[in-house]
């Protein structure tokens, strides 16, 4: 009779239309650095499974950032996101790696700040259906 319920509960948590749903992430971050500010928005939609780039490092961009589902709720999507600087010389430094869990619509604001206090970063992370 328990292996019903647990089935009949993952049932219902799979026809859920968060569970159905296509994701879309987005994020809104601000970097304020000794070198200068950096603003970014991005939309992207969030493959089950599959490490997602939110932002991408080209010319004048010093910033990389990464998603991932980490798990699927009924009412909840938890992602674990990574966001990197690159410094002049070219080496990466993690600024962030938060897990954070968010429902449809429901922005979710992060904010760190480095051991020196010389930087922060700001974000507001938010998921979408579509």
């Amino acid at each position: 009779m328990q292996d019903l319920t647990k089935g009949l509960v993952l049932f219902s948590a799979l026809l859920s239309p968060l569970a159905m749903a296509d994701w879309q992430l987005n994020v809104d971050l601000n970097l304020h650095a000794p070198q200068g500010d950096y603003t970014s928005q991005a939309s992207v939609l969030l493959e089950p499974g599959e490490e997602t780039v939110f932002l991408e490092t080209d010319e004048g961009k010093p910033l990389l950032g990464s998603a991932e589902i980490v798990a699927i709720s009924a009412d909840s999507v938890t992602l674990a996101l990574t966001v990197k600087q690159q410094a002049a010389d070219g080496e990466w430094t993690t600024l962030a790696t938060p897990t954070i869990s968010a429902g449809l619509d429901n922005p979710t604001k992060l904010a760190f700040t480095n051991l020196d206090g010389d930087q922060s970063l700001d974000m507001a992370v938010s998921i979408t259906s579509s």
